[in-house]
C-alpha cells in the first residue's frame, strides 16, 4: 500500500471540524476480505480471444461468479518513526495536524 493510499483512506473517516487542534494515531487496525483464488484465475485471464468468448459465470446459465470469501483483521499495528514524521510534518499531510506521541 503506498502512503498516498493509506493517508487518502485515513482522511475519509476524520473529523474536519476547524476546531481540532491535534490528532494522535494510535494503533492501526487492518481488516481485509479476500476472494478465493479461483476468483482472481477466473477474472483475470491472459490468453482469451474477446470479450465475445469470455465466459460470464462459472456456473451454467448464470450471469455472475460464484466464489468463496475469507475476512481477516490484523490489530496492534504502528508507523515507524520515518512514517510518522511524514504524517506529522510531511508537506502532503501536515494539514491533518497528527502529533507525534511516544
Amino acid at each position: 500500500m503506498t502512503p498516498e493510499r493509506f493517508y487518502n483512506r485515513l482522511m475519509l473517516g476524520l473529523d474536519r471540524s476547524d476546531s481540532i487542534q491535534v490528532r494522535v494515531l494510535g494503533d492501526i487496525e487492518v481488516e481485509m476480505t479476500l476472494s478465493a483464488i479461483t476468483f482472481g484465475d477466473f477474472v483475470y485471464r491472459s490468453n482469451w480471444d474477446g470479450m465475445a468468448d469470455y465466459p460470464f459465470s462459472n456456473i451454467q446459465d448464470a450471469i455472475g461468479v460464484f466464489t468463496t470469501k475469507s475476512k481477516g483483521k490484523l490489530s496492534g499495528l504502528y508507523l515507524d518513526r520515518e512514517s510518522m514524521d511524514s504524517l506529522s510534518y510531511g508537506q502532503k499531510w501536515k494539514h491533518l495536524k497528527f502529533v507525534h506521541w511516544n
